[in-house]
């Protein structure tokens, strides 16, 4: 009730998620900001159940303008609605560039070297590919155990699969603030970013700025994010993804070079430039 009291004394309505719910008929200006397009692309990965693509689609029709994260979900949206392409502008997601960055110290999370993954392991996030990786290279998994930060617990699928691949002692799950994750960054052999598509991929930011080297499937939105200060494997393959490892992990000089490519390359996606961008967005409607 507050919510629908509150629309009638805006100006300008920016939905951030996708909602069953429109301000048009209060003649207030709409933008809407599409994410990704993955449940339409990859229907067969979300539950019957799921209505998000329901609820998108009522969102982009109904918007004045259309904020795509990324030039990637840009040309995915436009395949699938093409009749928006005129209504979209794409402002990158950013990131704070200025704040203070926590220094690299030894910490009793894992007592052996790491490679740390982030996020959700479902469907598209190519989980299986990267535990193939993992415990398929004898040098890897001699010499490394493998972080997970977030997504939630291991299903009972996932530790079924864990143990049938090799020993779970190495695999670990944490959660925690974004200082523990600075810390995971800056402390991890490689950050390892497997998925089939992304919308974005804010982990890659992260990664930058607290320079951890990248290992990154080949697909555009990352390579729109990372350039040049990523390794890049194809997804679909884990021995792409164990030759990635071995070249940037093993190599002082390769993970060094990542690094310092990466932190030039965050610097272009500033919080202060995103926020710049959607201001000046406002203003022009």
């Amino acid at each position: 009730t507050d919510f629908r009291s509150t629309i009638d004394r805006v100006t300008l309505f920016h939905e951030t998620f996708y909602y069953n719910f429109s301000a048009q008929k209060r003649r207030v200006p709409t933008i809407i900001t599409i994410h990704d397009m993955i449940h339409e692309k990859y229907p067969n990965y979300f539950s019957r159940k799921d209505n998000t693509s329901y609820f998108k689609e009522k969102a982009i029709n109904r918007a004045d303008i259309i904020i795509c994260v990324s030039n990637s979900t840009k040309n995915d949206l436009i395949n699938i609605y093409p009749h928006c392409e005129k209504k979209i502008v794409v402002i990158h997601h950013g990131i704070d560039t200025t704040s203070r960055i926590l220094s690299r110290k030894s910490a009793n999370l894992i007592q052996r070297p790491f490679i740390l993954y982030v996020g959700k392991r479902n469907g598209y996030k190519n989980f299986k590919t990267l535990l193939d990786a993992y415990f398929n290279s004898f040098r890897i998994n001699l010499n490394f155990d493998l972080v997970f930060f977030g997504g939630g617990n291991f299903s009972s699928e996932e530790i079924k699969l864990i143990n049938q691949k090799g020993d779970i002692n190495k695999i670990h799950l944490l959660n925690g603030s974004d200082s523990v994750l600075s810390l995971l960054y800056k402390n991890a052999s490689a950050f390892v970013y497997p998925s089939f598509d992304e919308g974005f991929g804010i982990p890659l930011l992260e990664a930058m700025l607290n320079q951890c080297p990248i290992i990154a499937s080949d697909i555009p939105v990352f390579r729109e994010v990372c350039g040049d200060s990523a390794h890049y494997f194809n997804p679909n393959s884990s021995d792409e993804l164990i030759d990635s490892f071995e070249k940037v992990i093993f190599s002082k000089n390769s993970r060094d070079l990542l690094i310092d490519k990466g932190l030039r390359r965050v610097k272009s996606f500033s919080r202060e430039k995103n926020i710049n961008e959607t201001i000046n967005l406002y203003k022009s409607i």
